[in-house]
């Protein structure tokens, strides 16, 4: 069979190309810097981009390609530092020189900070362009279809790490190479925007100081580059992010998370949900950098969805908004008396959402958009084509490390996932792997029945009213999976 080959056009240009709109409050406005103090200085993750400019000094370029799997066919994405002067488009076909079909797509953006006019034009990424190719076709690798019987291998994991992230991206390739079908990312997907640790004094509590200036003479656990082991440029200060210094590299990439450590003049204390830049609240930059299939499936953007390969109905659910008493609180839970708006020293960094509609009270988790889909999508399950359902969240409903958001997180979804007998339950969060045995309600284990109409094995002895759970939270897959 011939190689499938693809062209992403568009001429490349300053032109500004419209954006979504962004789920974001704008009440009051944002008075803070225009550029985080991290920035000042410290170096930025230099990457090869994915396609090398063809002069010494380019006025834009393509830095970023991925290819997915989308329900019917696929999706190319790719980004770049400006616009391109129209809409993107992926030319494909069997041979360099016969790129006969054309799909045009989108351009999410977002106002990055600082903006790619001040950053490396190769090492700097505004415009966000989505390409869906809804077709099966011979030359396109995509999913298996629904139903297909044939055996597959999923990689699972959460939380990539700071001290050996590149240890996980080694086994992704290695994945990849054994012929993994796909990579499931349950969040956290990288540290690299802790930048404000470099500006934090190494301390007693903190052993993240290591090679000679740490206070508890530790080490980064499991696999960690021998540059651990230098010494300190001559005049640094030890800190939790400096140069060879810290668990958290000074490499970083502003724009995503965590903006408010920067603004060292405001004690933590008093910051607010208008103490982020307005194009970096409500999950903006990871709704604009991804693209997931929440909109064919009738969920939301990347914060819910759903997808069938071979004989797996999967689901991606968020435990971190849009359930009553999430880890991250919608405006409505900040109101005191009659308010309809908070003011601003009512609300936090972490208030978000809800990304869906809450039809009723907020105290009420069938209100919530995402509780109806998720047990209409459950519902929607034809179990002869799909007798396996699989779902994840980043933060666990289970855990021996135990805390109060995951008693909140199994009112909301714990009884769907006994009713429509969810498989497997995978998670991340807290940085461990742990594996339970099936449980019911109030984290009952039941070793009392066979998987119905599945043949017994050592490793599935059992099942009780709900799933397996399974945390994957790999903190650079320093657990032996």
């Amino acid at each position: 069979m011939k190689a499938f080959t693809t062209d992403v056009a568009g001429a490349l240009a300053v032109a500004i190309v419209s954006a979504a709109p962004q789920a974001v409050d704008t009440t009051y406005p944002y008075t803070d810097p225009a550029i985080p103090v991290g920035d000042l200085g410290f170096p930025r993750l230099v990457e090869h981009p994915a396609i090398k400019p063809v002069t010494a000094n380019p006025s834009n370029n393509i830095n970023v390609i991925s290819y997915s799997y989308f329900p019917d066919g696929v999706h190319v994405h790719f980004q770049t530092p400006f616009g391109i002067g129209g809409e993107p488009c992926v030319n494909w076909g069997e041979e360099p020189d016969k790129l006969w079909t054309n799909t045009k797509g989108t351009t999410p953006s977002y106002d990055r900070t600082p903006p790619c006019s001040l950053v490396s034009v190769t090492q700097c990424s505004q415009f966000f362009h989505e390409v869906s190719l809804t077709v099966r076709h011979p030359l396109l690798t995509t999913a298996k279809a629904a139903g297909d019987k044939t055996g597959f291998s999923v990689a699972v994991l959460n939380d990539m790490g700071y001290t050996n992230a590149a240890g996980t991206f080694q086994q992704l390739l290695k994945a990849v190479d054994d012929g993994v079908a796909f990579a499931w990312n349950g969040g956290d997907i990288s540290y690299a925007d802790d930048w404000y640790s470099g500006l934090l004094p190494c301390a007693e509590d903190w052993p993240g100081c290591y090679n000679r200036t740490n206070n508890t003479g530790q080490l980064p656990p499991g696999h960690f580059p021998p540059s651990y082991f230098l010494p300190l440029p001559e005049g640094e200060i030890p800190n939790q992010g400096g140069p060879y210094g810290g668990a958290m590299s000074t490499i970083y990439e502003s724009n995503w998370d965590l903006w408010q450590y920067g603004n060292l003049s405001t004690p933590e204390s008093t910051l607010t949900y208008y103490s982020c830049p307005e194009s970096q609240r409500n999950f903006t930059a990871y709704n604009r950098r991804f693209r997931l299939p929440g909109e064919e499936v009738g969920g939301v953007g990347n914060f819910w969805y759903s997808f069938d390969l071979g004989l797996v109905h999967f689901i991606a659910f968020n435990g971190e908004t849009d359930h009553y008493q999430s880890p991250e609180l919608p405006f409505v839970a900040d109101l005191t008396g009659n308010d309809t708006h908070p003011l601003e020293n009512q609300t936090f960094p972490t208030d978000s959402g809800p990304f869906g509609q809450i039809d009723g009270s907020y105290k009420n988790n069938s209100a919530y958009q995402q509780i109806q889909w998720l047990k209409k999508d459950l519902a929607s399950v034809d179990r002869s084509v799909t007798p396996w359902v699989f779902a994840m969240s980043h933060r666990p409903m289970y855990s021996t490390e135990v805390s109060s958001y995951q008693t909140h997180m199994r009112a909301a979804f714990e009884q769907l996932f006994i009713t429509y007998n969810v498989d497997a339950y995978f998670s991340g969060h807290i940085h461990c792997y742990e594996r339970l045995w099936p449980l019911g309600v109030n984290s009952t284990i039941d070793m009392s029945c066979q998987w119905p109409g599945r043949e017994s094995d050592a490793a599935n002895e059992a099942e009780a009213e709900i799933s397996s759970s399974i945390a994957s939270g790999s903190h650079s897959s320093q657990e032996r999976m």
